[in-house]
């Protein structure tokens, strides 16, 4: 064999190696991976195309939060494709978090559901003051708006004005009268169409147990029905 025909020879190897590596490099990724569960499908309150079907779910990745899957069979079935790109997202907090439980009442569904938050635990403002929770940036980021408008209320379902006792909050979008936001679904499902004001967009509601004291917990039935009776004759 000539020298000429050696490089030859290396030179096409060398080009196979290269085709080769490009065809299969997702199923290198993969299996160089942490052998991790594809993520369950955690749902948001704005829909989207599911990857393999089209139709529109509410339901995403619970790890990266950008693949719509309509189901758990078709986040399994898309999960060795995704699996080398899904990365969770940057914290968005500050300070550390909490979990609270809220109820969200979505803005294309019937009924409430309950939805993990994370409250920020946000230190002393100055001194010989107090910590107090923050679970708006959370919020927030789920009724995706920039600004939330919060309604206090006592478990009667009027406005709170103050005093002991737990506190419910009910929160929308700032912007939800004039943003474009649809009619919210909930709202007219759970007053049996009777609420007077054209609540629009996904709402939440939350709870402090002592509110006075700053400091939210989870939410229950009764903070539920409190937000229910203020949506039956709140009429701005």
């Amino acid at each position: 064999m000539t020298f000429k025909m050696f490089v030859k020879i290396a030179i096409l190897g060398c080009i196979a190696l290269v085709v080769w590596v490009g065809l299969n490099i997702n199923h290198i990724l993969s299996s160089t991976l942490p052998n991790q569960a594809e993520p369950e499908p955690k749902a948001t309150t704005e829909g989207q195309p599911c990857f393999a079907c089209g139709k529109i779910t509410t339901a995403r990745c619970s790890r990266c939060g950008t693949i719509y899957a309509c189901s758990k069979e078709h986040a399994k079935e898309g999960w060795k494709k995704h699996k080398p790109t899904c990365k969770p997202p940057e914290s968005a907090y500050k300070y550390p978090t909490r979990p609270i439980k809220a109820y969200l009442l979505p803005v294309d569904e019937d009924k409430p559901r309950l939805v993990t938050i994370d409250c920020e635990l946000c230190p002393p403002e100055g001194p010989g003051g107090s910590g107090y929770d923050n679970p708006l940036t959370c919020a927030n980021r789920m009724l995706k708006c920039g600004m939330v408008e919060i309604t206090s209320l006592t478990t009667r379902g009027d406005v709170w004005t103050g005093g002991s006792g737990p506190r419910i909050n009910l929160v929308s979008r700032d912007g939800f009268r004039f943003d474009g936001s649809p009619l919210n679904q909930c709202v007219q499902h759970i007053t049996n169409g009777q609420a007077p004001y054209p609540w629009a967009g996904s709402l939440l509601v939350m709870k402090e147990p002592d509110g006075t004291s700053e400091k939210f917990g989870d939410v229950d039935k009764e903070a539920l029905e409190a937000a229910k009776k203020w949506l039956y004759k709140y009429n701005a």
